[in-house]
């Protein structure tokens, strides 16, 4: 019985849980210098980008995404779960610009979060 429940805890927290892209840190964008840092040296360090934009006059933006959304606790909990449901969600968006010889020229860095409830407890106007 126990192992049931282990279980059934284990596949719950799983089923609430998704996450998408690459997370790049604040911190990883330090190691990268403009003028300096090439393009083959960002996708070494940090993977294929998400989305690559090449542009006409050769100068290049990739975009690295990342997005994870977490159910909350409360959602499995009988007849209160259905009165307080929601999910917490975390962003990273990094934009990295390469000018027409692959050198790197500025990068944005933008995170955010956002909960969502539904419900009574949603905060919605009703």
């Amino acid at each position: 019985m126990k192992r049931f429940m282990l279980a059934t805890a284990v596949l719950l927290g799983c089923v609430g849980c998704a996450a998408y892209g690459t997370k790049v840190s604040e911190d990883q964008l330090t190691h990268f210098t403009r003028g300096q840092t090439t393009y083959a040296e960002v996708v070494q360090a940090l993977g294929p980008p998400n989305q690559s934009t090449l542009h006409s006059d050769g100068t290049r933006n990739i975009t690295y995404t990342y997005l994870q959304s977490q159910v909350r606790a409360a959602n499995y909990i009988p007849i209160v779960g259905a009165f307080v449901q929601g999910a917490d969600t975390e962003q990273t968006n990094v934009v990295l610009d390469f000018d027409a010889r692959s050198i790197l020229v500025s990068y944005t860095s933008t995170q955010g979060q956002l909960g969502m409830g539904t419900g009574f407890a949603s905060g919605a106007r009703q």
